[in-house]
C-alpha cells in the first residue's frame, strides 16, 4: 500500500477534489488550527464554547417604561476595561444604557453589574436601528460615550454624571444627551445702555448659548433687535445732543441684557452671552462697507444657572473689557441648523471625531404633520368687487392648485404676452389697475390685509412721539423715560430708558418699520425642539398700504384715522378738536401756550396664526419666527420719499455791460429754468387763499412749496404773474442728501415721481435782515387759519452798509415745520392719472460751497445744468425746447423782469437769488405707455392738470387734498381752502420694474435668502406685531435754500461810485424744512450742523467774527453747537447704524430637497480637537464648512481608523482621508523637518474602486488590517497595506458564492441588521487572534435536485418536509429520487428532518480567519446577532433567549467544550484525501494520532474537591481511550454515511488509531476513487478537548 499525509492549514472550497493541496480542507466546525498548549499547525482542537456571564434584568425600569417584548443589545463599545452597551425592547421608545465592569485579570464580573447608567421612556431605542459607539476616556470621573443610530440625533453621555439619578431634577431628558440638546429660545432683553464701559461704536446684537454639565452646547440663539451705540449719552435731557458718530471708536458704554432662565433651571448649567458687533465705519470703509459689512462675533461672557425657586433671569452687563471675551467664527453664529442630524458611522483621529454619511438636521414643516393635518403659510388677497375670490382669477384651475395659491401669495400674474398685473406692480398710470387689480384685501373686501388657510395678516401703525420741540428751527426730544410697547409677542412691555424717537437705541431696532406702499417677501420659519431653524414657509408677498389707502370703513388705528399716515401734531395743552377729515386729538387755539408734539406712526403688520389643521404640530415645534427678503435697492419700486420744487422759467435778458457775470445759458441760450419757492405767510388781510367776502378765488397760497405740476402762469401778490414750470423738479429726500448706497444711481429716466400724501399744515418763521434802522419783532395770529397750524414773524435786523456782509439788502431765514400728514385723492374718472408722472431726464446735484465772494469767473458755468431730454406732450410753445436747469432760486415779481437787467427805474430790482440744495433735478412728463409692457395707454392729451383745483367747478380728474366736505366741488369753506393751500405733497420715487426679488416662480423662492425681522416668538403667542423692516421715520431738518455768497449779485456797484441800494438782487435767502419723512438713514443719528444743531458761518469780509445762522452752508460751517461735523450731510452719517440682520440667513425648501431622506451619504465632518476634561465637549462642535464629500462610489457605509489613518468604504470603493497632514522633507543630513500641517479634512485618495462594503457592521478592523464583506461581489476582503481579495486568495470564494438569503440586502432595503438576524457582523476574538464573518439572515427553501452541491445550513423542502443540510453535500444523479421522508433520512445522513415549513427560514452561518495561519480555519456553530468585544473578554447574547427572564450574555473561551449557549455542538472537520491524484486508487486503511483531555480533572492533592481547571499541563488527565465519535468517507459517487466510534471500527494501536475504512453504503464496493472525503467528528458531551494530530492513510494503486 502506498501512503499518502494531510495536515491542517486552512479551508478551502474553490479548489477541485483532485487539485487540493496537502493541508486544506474542504469543510469546519467549531474546530481551532492552533491549540492553546503550543501544539504545531499540524493539528487541530476541538473549541471551548461560552460560558453564562450575566442576564438583563426586564424589571430594571421605571413607572413610565412599559416593557414589551424581549429587552435586547442593539449596540455595544468599551472604555478601557468598561463595556457600554445600549438596549431596547420592542416598543421602539424605550431604551437602556448599561456599564458593565470586570477584572482585567480574570474577566469576573464587578458585584452588582451590570449597572444601568441612564433609562428613559423616550429614548427610542430600537431593534431596527442598530447603534455604532465610541468611548473616550478624559479623566477618573468622565468617560464619554458617543452613539449613533442613524436615526435619532447623534448622542452622547458621561457615563460618570453624578446627574443621572433617575428622578432627580437635573436628571437628563432624551433631548439633553443627544450632542445637540433640547432647547425653547427666548429674547436676550435689552435692559440698559449706561456709561462705565469701553464699547465701540456701532450695531449691537445680543444672543446665548447653553451647556449642559457633561459639555454639550445649544447652536446660538436668534438674537434681539439691532442696539446703536454712541458716545453721546442716552441721560441727556435734549436729544440735540444726542447723535451718532463713526463706528469703531470708543462710546465708553456698556450695555445690560437680561434673559428669562427659567426654562433652562435643571438642563443647563451655564449661559454664554454672544454679540453680533458691526463696527465698520464708513469713514474709513464707505458707505457701501458699513451697511453690509459682516460682523464680529463674540464670546462676552458665561454665567452659571442657579436652579432655585427664585431665580428667574441672568443679567450681563457687556462693558467690553471683559478678559473672557473670545472671537467666533460667523458660521459658528449664523448656523440655525445643525450641520447634521446624525451620521451613520464614526471614528476618531488626532483627538477629533470624524463622522461619516450623514442625516441632515434641516426639516420642513410638512415633515412634522400628523396624518390628515395640513400646513399652509400662504396667503392671498381679495378685491372689494369679489371678496370671494383671491387673486388671481384664473378660470380653470382651481384655487387649491398649487400653483395658484403661489399666483395668489405673490399677488403679481401673467398674461400670454409676459405682462404683469396684480395689485403688487404698483401700476399706478393704469387707471385699470385702480378698479381692476386693486386685490389688497382680506375676505371681507374691506379689511386691508390678507389671509390664508393658517396664516393672516392686517397693517398697524405704532404711535411714537417723535418730537415735543414747539419751535419750527429745529426738532428735539426731551427724556420721555420708559414709555413701554407691547407688541403681543409675549414679551410684554419692551422698556425704554430714554427718549421715544429713532435716537432711542430702544425704539430704533425695535420698532423700525416698513415703506409704506413697498411690497417686502415674508416668510415664517419654525423652532423645533432641539432649536433648529425649519425651512422657510413662504407668506407671501406683501404690499403695505400707501398715506392715502383707506382701510375699513368706519375703523380707526393709532392715528385716529382709517388710513396710514406718517405723523400727526397733538399739544401737551390744548382743548380737542377736530382737523378738516374730522379727526380728534388736533389742537385748539393758539401754541404760544404749551408745548406742540408730533407723533409718528411707524408701519408694521401684524399676523395671526391658526394651528386648527395640524395640532400635531404645536407638539413638535416650540416657537416661530417672521422672515422676510431684504428689499435691496433694484428690488424696490418705492426707491425713496422726499418732497419736490417746481421751477420758474424768468428770460436772462440782454448782458449788462460792466457786469462780471452773464446769467445766460451756455451760448447764450434763454432757454433756463431756476428753482422756484414762494413760502411766506401774507401778515395783511388779503390772504391769497381767500377774498375779503371769504369766496375762494383763483389764487394759489405762497404758503405752500408746491404748487403744480403744470407749466403755467399763476397769480402772485399784488397780480404778479409767476411762470411757474411744473415741468421741472426738484426733487429733495435724507437718502439722496445722506446719499444712502444705491439709491442715486436707481433715480433715473426710468423712474416715476408719485404723490402718495401730503402734509396738511406747517407752522413757519421769518427773519429778515433789512436796510431799516430797528429791530420791529410783529406778530399775527390768523383766526381762520389756527387749524393749519401756521404762524409768521416778521424780523427785521439792522444791516451795516459799510462793514457788513454786503449779501442782500433783504435777507431772510425761512424755517417751516410740518407735523401733520393727511391724504389726497387719487381720483381716476378721467382719462389720465394725475399723481404720478415719469422723469424724461434726471440729474444729481450735489451742494458746493460758495463762500469764495470774489471767484466768479465761471460763475455762469458753475450755475448750469443741463437738462438733455426734451420735455414734450406740454401746450406751452416752448414744450419741446432743452431747458438748462439752475439749482439755483430765482423768482421775480413779474413776467417782465429780466435777470441781466437788474435795475428798474435806477432801483434794485425784487428778486430772490440763493443756492439750492444737494438733490435730484429732473424733467417729468405725463406718462402716455405702460412702462413695463410698452403699452399704449388710454390718456386723454389735454388733461394735465396742476396738483391742486383752480377756482373752476370742472368735474375731470384731478389731484387734491383730501378734505371733509359734503361734496368734492365748490363752494369750499374757508377752512377747506387753507388747507389746500397749505399742503405740501409728499412724494415717492417709483422705479416700475416687472419683478422684485428675482421674480415670482419657485426657483424664485428657493434663491431667496431670508432673514429675520420678529425675535423668536412661543407657539403660544398667536397675533404678534411685527417690525423689523428697513425704514426709519424721523424729522429732518431739510436745508431747502442757502444764501449765495457772492457780492456780485447784491453789493453796490462801487466801481460806478453807486453806494446805494440800487445795484444787483434784492434778496437773499435760507430755507429750512422741518418734516417727517421715510429713509433708510437713522437722521436722528447724523451729526451734521443744521438748524437743529445751530449751524453758523462766518463770512468772508463780514463783521470779524460774526458767524450767522443765517449764512449756514451744506458744507464747511464755522460753528456748531450741537452737531459733530462742520458738514450738514455729507460725512455726517455712520450707514452701520441702517445696517439689517442680513448676516442670517433662512430658506425656502428646494425641490431637489428629498424630505423622506435628507441625507448626505457621501460627507464627513470632523469636530474640533478634544481635550480631556474640556468644559464644552469638542466632540459636539462641528463646523458647517468642516466637511468632506468623497467621490459618488455609492453611499459611506463605515469609516474606520486603522494605523492611524481614517478609512471609509463605499458600496464599491474604498479610500482614505488626509486628516490634518504633515509636510515634512528630510535636511542634508537626512533628518526629517516637518515644514507645515493642514487641519481638518483635506483629501481623500482611493485605495480601490472595484470593491467595497454595503454593509455597516461587515468592516473590522484587527491589528494585522481590516476585514470587509462585500455583498454585491460575495468576497471577503482585507486591507493591509495594499487591498486584497481574501476570500479568492483562500479559496473560500465558491462558499460564499453560494450563499443566498437576506443577508445580502443593504440597509435601505431592510437587511443590514445583525440585530434582527438581517445581514454580516464581524468579530474579533483576541484570545486566539480570530476575525469571525458571522452572515444572518431569511434564507429560502431549496429544492431536492440531483447533481447538486448544498452547503451547510442549506435548507432543502422536500416532499412537504423540511430538512437542514449539516455538512456541504453534492447529490447523486440517481434517476429515482427518495420517495418519502423515511428514505431520505436513511439514504443522506448530511439532511436532518427540520420542523414544518414555515414563510421564510432563518438562517445563520459563521465562518473564521486564523490570523496566525492566515487561513479561514473553520465554521462556527454560533451565530449570535451581536459580539460585546473589550481586550481579552468576548461575550454574546443567547439568540434563543427567554423574554419572560431576559437576554442571557455568554462569555466566550471558557466554557464547556464545544457547549453554545447550554447546547452541545459536535465538532467535526472534512479533509480531501488524494494523493495521486490523477489515479483512481482503493482506499484502505487511516491512521491519526488524538488525545482526549478531561481538563475539568479533580486535583489529585485534594480529594474530594469540586473540578477546578489544572493550572499546569502535566495535570491534564489524558483519557488514552477516547478519540473522535464518528467518522465519514466519501466520494462523488460513494458514500459510507457518517459512522460512529465503535472499538471494532477505530482501534488504537502503537499510540495511533487506526480506521480500517468500510465500504460504500449502498453498493457495499470499496471506496474507490481518484479522491477521498474524510469527515471526522468529536460530539462534546463529555466536555472534553480533542487534539488531532495529522492523518496517514494507506491506498492501494486501482489498476484495469
Amino acid at each position: 500500500m502506498k501512503r499518502g499525509v494531510q495536515v491542517y492549514k486552512g479551508l478551502n472550497t474553490d479548489l477541485s477534489r483532485d487539485s487540493i493541496r496537502e493541508g486544506l480542507y474542504i469543510d469546519a466546525l467549531d474546530i481551532r488550527i492552533t491549540t492553546d498548549v503550543g501544539e504545531s499547525q499540524a493539528c487541530i482542537t476541538n473549541i471551548k464554547g461560552n460560558k453564562w456571564y450575566f442576564r438583563l434584568p426586564v424589571t430594571d425600569k421605571h413607572a413610565e417604561m412599559v416593557v414589551v417584548g424581549l429587552p435586547e443589545i442593539i449596540g455595544v463599545t468599551s472604555i478601557r476595561d468598561t463595556i457600554v452597551f445600549f438596549v431596547a425592547d420592542d416598543s421602539n421608545t424605550n431604551g437602556w444604557i448599561y456599564k458593565l465592569d470586570y477584572s482585567s485579570t480574570d474577566q469576573s464580573l464587578d458585584a452588582g453589574n451590570p449597572v444601568v447608567v441612564y433609562k428613559h421612556h423616550q429614548l427610542n431605542f430600537s431593534k431596527d436601528h442598530p447603534i455604532e459607539a465610541i468611548g473616550r476616556f478624559e479623566s477618573g470621573n468622565l468617560r464619554r460615550v458617543y452613539w449613533t443610530d442613524y436615526e435619532n440625533y447623534f448622542r452622547s453621555i458621561n457615563i460618570d454624571d453624578p446627574n443621572l439619578v433617575y428622578g432627580s431634577s437635573s436628571y437628563p431628558i432624551p433631548g439633553n444627551i443627544d450632542i445637540f440638546p433640547s432647547v425653547e429660545y427666548t429674547l436676550p432683553r435689552f435692559t440698559l445702555i449706561n456709561t462705565g464701559g469701553a464699547l465701540t461704536m456701532g450695531a449691537y446684537q445680543y444672543s446665548y448659548r447653553l451647556s449642559t454639565s457633561d459639555g454639550k452646547e445649544t447652536l446660538i440663539s436668534p438674537p434681539g433687535n439691532l442696539i446703536h451705540v454712541t458716545s453721546d449719552q442716552e441721560s441727556n435731557y435734549d436729544t440735540r445732543a444726542y447723535m451718532g458718530g463713526w463706528a469703531g471708536q470708543n462710546s465708553g458704554k456698556a450695555i445690560s441684557i437680561t434673559i428669562n432662565i427659567t426654562e433652562y433651571k435643571g438642563k443647563f448649567d451655564t449661559i454664554e452671552l454672544i454679540c453680533a458687533i458691526n463696527s465698520t465705519s464708513t469713514n474709513t470703509e464707505g458707505a457701501n462697507a458699513a451697511l453690509t459689512a459682516t460682523p464680529q462675533i463674540f464670546s462676552i461672557e458665561k454665567l452659571g444657572i442657579v436652579d432655585d425657586a427664585t431665580t428667574t433671569e441672568v443679567t450681563f452687563v457687556h462693558t467690553g473689557t471683559e478678559n473672557t471675551i473670545t472671537e467666533l467664527t460667523l458660521d459658528e453664529y449664523t448656523a440655525k441648523v445643525y450641520p447634521f442630524k446624525t451620521p451613520k458611522t464614526v471614528a476618531q483621529k488626532d483627538g477629533s471625531l470624524v463622522v461619516a454619511n450623514i442625516k441632515g438636521a434641516a426639516y420642513s414643516v410638512q415633515e412634522l404633520l400628523g396624518p390628515g393635518e395640513s400646513f399652509d403659510a400662504r396667503t392671498a388677497r381679495y378685491d372689494a368687487a369679489s371678496p370671494s375670490t383671491p387673486f388671481p382669477t384664473n378660470s380653470g384651475i382651481p384655487d387649491t392648485d398649487d400653483a395658484n395659491k403661489d399666483k395668489n401669495a405673490f399677488n403679481v400674474s401673467y398674461n400670454a404676452a409676459g405682462s404683469p398685473s396684480g395689485y403688487n406692480v404698483d401700476a399706478h398710470w393704469d387707471k385699470n389697475w385702480h378698479t381692476n387689480a386693486q386685490y389688497k384685501f382680506k375676505s371681507d373686501g374691506e379689511t386691508l390685509g390678507g389671509q390664508g388657510p393658517n396664516i393672516s395678516y392686517t397693517f398697524h401703525l405704532e404711535p411714537f412721539l417723535i418730537d415735543n420741540e414747539s419751535s419750527p428751527h429745529f426738532t428735539k426730544m426731551k427724556h420721555d423715560n420708559n414709555v413701554l410697547i407691547d407688541l403681543n409677542d409675549g414679551y410684554g412691555n419692551y422698556a425704554n430708558n430714554t427718549w421715544d424717537n429713532m435716537a432711542s437705541p430702544f425704539r430704533s431696532g425695535l420698532i423700525r418699520g416698513y415703506k409704506r406702499g413697498e411690497t417686502y417677501r415674508f416668510g415664517i420659519i419654525f423652532y423645533d425642539k432641539k432649536g433648529t431653524a425649519s425651512f422657510v414657509e413662504y407668506i407671501g408677498d406683501i404690499k403695505f398700504p400707501d398715506i392715502s389707502e383707506e382701510d375699513k370703513a368706519g375703523t380707526t388705528n393709532s392715528s385716529g384715522t382709517n388710513y396710514f399716515p406718517l405723523s400727526k401734531e397733538k399739544s401737551s395743552s390744548w382743548t380737542s378738536s377736530t382737523d378738516f377729515n374730522g379727526n380728534s386729538g388736533f389742537r385748539n387755539g393758539d401754541f404760544a401756550n404749551g408745548f406742540i408734539n408730533t407723533d409718528a406712526y411707524a408701519l408694521g403688520i401684524k399676523f395671526t396664526l391658526d394651528f386648527t389643521s395640524c395640532p400635531t404640530l404645536l407638539d413638535k415645534v416650540e416657537s416661530y419666527q417672521i422672515v422676510r427678503v431684504q428689499r435691496r435697492v433694484l428690488d424696490s419700486r418705492r426707491i425713496c420719499s422726499g418732497i419736490i420744487k417746481p421751477s420758474i422759467k424768468i428770460t436772462p435778458g440782454t448782458y449788462q455791460n460792466g457786469m462780471i457775470y452773464d446769467l445766460h445759458g451756455p451760448g447764450s441760450s434763454d432757454d433756463i429754468v431756476h428753482l422756484f419757492s414762494h413760502h411766506e405767510a401774507r401778515s395783511d388781510t388779503n390772504q391769497p387763499h381767500k377774498d375779503t367776502g371769504g369766496s375762494v378765488t383763483a389764487e394759489y397760497g405762497r404758503s405752500g412749496t408746491f404748487v403744480t405740476l403744470n407749466n403755467q402762469s399763476i397769480n402772485g401778490p399784488s397780480s404778479d404773474q409767476w411762470p411757474v414750470q411744473g415741468g421741472f423738479i426738484h426733487f429733495a429726500s435724507p437718502d439722496v442728501s445722506y446719499t444712502f448706497p444705491g439709491i442715486v444711481e436707481s433715480i433715473n429716466q426710468s423712474s416715476n415721481v408719485l404723490i402718495t400724501g401730503r402734509y396738511s399744515g406747517f407752522y413757519s418763521s421769518i427773519n429778515s435782515p433789512t436796510q431799516g434802522g430797528g429791530m420791529d419783532f410783529q406778530t399775527n395770529d390768523y383766526a381762520d387759519m389756527t387749524n393749519t397750524n401756521l404762524k409768521s414773524y416778521d424780523v427785521v435786523d439792522s444791516f451795516n452798509s459799510t462793514n457788513g456782509e454786503k449779501l442782500g439788502a433783504l435777507v431772510e431765514d425761512h424755517r417751516w415745520k410740518l407735523r401733520t400728514v393727511g391724504r389726497v385723492d387719487k381720483d381716476t374718472a378721467a382719462d389720465n392719472v394725475e399723481y404720478i408722472k415719469a422723469f424724461r431726464s434726471t440729474n444729481h446735484v450735489q451742494y458746493t460751497k460758495n463762500s469764495n465772494q470774489s471767484d466768479d469767473a465761471t460763475l455762469a458755468q458753475n450755475l448750469n445744468k443741463e437738462i438733455n431730454t426734451i420735455y414734450s406732450g406740454r401746450t406751452e410753445a416752448l414744450a419741446n425746447v432743452n431747458y438748462y436747469f439752475r439749482n439755483m432760486f430765482c423768482t421775480g415779481p413779474n413776467t417782465n423782469v429780466e435777470l441781466n437787467d437788474h435795475e428798474t427805474g435806477g432801483n434794485k430790482i425784487t428778486i430772490f437769488w440763493f443756492q439750492g440744495a444737494s438733490g435730484i433735478l429732473g424733467s417729468i412728463d405725463r406718462i402716455t405707455t405702460d412702462p413695463i409692457t410698452g403699452t399704449a395707454l388710454n390718456t386723454n392729451a389735454a388733461d394735465d392738470f396742476p396738483y391742486f383745483r383752480t377756482g373752476t367747478t370742472s368735474s375731470v380728474g384731478k389731484v387734491k387734498p383730501k378734505i371733509s366736505s359734503a361734496s368734492s366741488e365748490y363752494p369750499m369753506t374757508n377752512d377747506m381752502a387753507t388747507e389746500m393751500m397749505t399742503s405740501i405733497p409728499i412724494v415717492d420715487i417709483m422705479n416700475p420694474i416687472s419683478e422684485a426679488y428675482g421674480g415670482y416662480t419657485k426657483t424664485a423662492l428657493e434663491n431667496n435668502v431670508f432673514m429675520p425681522v420678529s425675535p423668536v416668538i412661543s407657539t403660544d403667542n398667536l397675533s404678534p406685531i411685527v417690525f423689523g423692516g428697513d425704514i426709519f421715520l424721523n424729522m429732518w431738518t431739510f436745508q431747502e435754500g442757502t444764501t449765495y455768497h457772492s457780492r456780485n449779485f447784491y453789493a453796490p456797484d462801487a466801481a460806478n461810485g453807486n453806494p446805494g441800494w440800487d445795484q444787483e438782487f434784492t434778496e437773499n435767502r435760507s430755507h429750512t424744512m422741518v418734516f417727517v419723512t421715510e429713509s433708510r438713514v437713522n437722521i436722528d443719528l447724523a451729526w451734521g450742523s443744521t438748524t437743529k444743531t445751530v449751524a453758523e458761518f462766518d463770512v468772508e469780509g463780514g463783521v470779524a467774527g460774526e458767524e450767522k445762522e443765517v449764512w449756514r452752508q451744506e458744507t464747511d460751517n464755522t460753528f456748531t453747537a450741537f452737531g459733530k461735523s462742520k458738514k450738514m450731510y455729507i460725512d455726517s452719517y455712520e450707514f452701520t447704524y441702517s445696517s439689517e440682520q442680513d448676516d442670517l440667513a433662512f430658506f425656502v425648501k428646494p425641490d431637489t430637497f428629498d424630505s423622506s431622506t435628507n441625507v448626505n451619504d457621501i460627507r464627513a465632518y470632523i469636530s474640533q480637537v478634544k481635550i480631556n476634561d474640556e468644559p464644552v465637549d469638542s466632540w459636539t462642535k462641528y463646523g458647517l464648512n468642516d466637511y468632506r464629500d468623497v467621490d459618488d462610489y455609492g453611499p459611506i457605509n463605515r469609516i474606520l481608523n486603522w494605523r492611524d489613518t481614517v478609512y471609509f468604504y463605499q458600496d464599491t470603493a474604498v479610500g482614505t482621508y488626509s486628516i490634518n497632514p504633515r509636510a515634512i522633507t528630510s535636511t542634508d543630513d537626512g533628518i526629517p523637518t516637518e515644514l507645515g500641517s493642514a487641519k481638518g479634512l483635506q483629501n481623500h485618495q482611493y485605495i480601490t474602486k472595484n470593491y467595497g462594503a454595503t454593509h455597516q457592521w461587515g468592516v473590522k478592523a484587527t491589528d494585522s488590517g481590516i476585514y470587509s464583506f462585500d455583498s454585491n461581489h460575495k468576497k471577503i476582503f482585507k486591507v493591509t497595506q495594499g487591498n486584497n481579495p481574501l476570500s479568492e486568495i483562500k479559496g473560500i470564494h465558491s462558499l460564499l458564492k453560494n450563499m443566498s438569503g437576506n443577508f445580502l440586502l443593504r440597509k435601505e432595503e431592510g437587511g443590514d441588521n445583525p440585530i434582527k438576524r438581517k445581514g454580516v457582523h464581524i468579530a474579533k476574538d483576541k484570545i486566539n487572534n480570530e476575525v469571525i464573518f458571522t452572515f444572518l439572515g431569511d434564507a429560502k427553501y431549496l429544492s431536492l435536485e440531483p447533481n447538486t452541491l448544498y452547503s451547510y445550513g442549506d435548507r432543502v423542502l422536500y416532499a412537504g418536509q423540511a430538512y437542514m443540510v449539516t455538512n456541504t453535500y453534492t447529490s447523486f444523479a440517481v434517476p429515482v429520487m427518495p420517495a418519502t421522508a423515511a428514505e431520505m433520512a436513511a439514504l443522506f445522513a448530511e439532511f436532518q428532518v427540520n420542523s414544518t415549513p414555515e414563510a421564510t427560514l432563518t438562517s445563520a452561518s459563521a465562518l473564521v480567519y486564523d490570523e496566525i495561519a492566515n487561513e479561514f480555519s473553520t465554521k462556527f456553530s454560533a451565530t449570535p446577532n451581536i459580539y460585546l468585544e473589550n481586550g481579552n473578554i468576548l461575550l454574546s447574547p443567547d439568540p434563543n433567549s427567554d423574554p419572560n427572564l431576559g437576554q442571557e450574555f455568554y462569555q466566550h473561551n471558557v466554557g464547556n467544550w464545544g457547549e453554545f449557549y447550554g447546547d452541545k455542538k459536535e465538532m467535526a472537520i472534512c479533509l480531501v484525501l488524494n494523493a495521486d491524484a490523477d489515479l483512481n486508487k482503493v482506499l484502505r486503511v487511516i491512521e491519526f494520532n488524538s488525545i482526549v483531555r478531561n481538563n475539568q480533572k479533580q486535583d489529585v492533592t485534594v480529594p474530594g474537591t469540586p473540578p477546578i481547571l489544572a493550572t499546569g499541563t502535566a495535570n491534564y488527565n489524558v483519557e488514552r481511550d477516547k478519540t473522535i465519535s464518528a467518522f465519514r468517507i466519501k466520494n462523488e459517487y460513494q458514500d459510507t454515511k457518517k459512522i460512529q466510534y465503535s472499538s471494532g471500527r477505530i482501534k488504537r494501536r502503537f499510540d495511533k488509531w487506526r480506521v480500517k475504512v468500510p465500504r460504500d453504503n449502498r453498493t457495499i464496493n470499496r471506496m474507490r476513487s481518484t479522491y477521498f472525503e474524510l469527515t471526522l467528528y468529536f460530539d462534546n458531551t463529555e466536555n472534553r478537548q480533542i487534539i488531532i494530530d495529522r492523518i496517514l492513510y494507506y491506498y492501494d494503486i486501482q489498476i484495469f
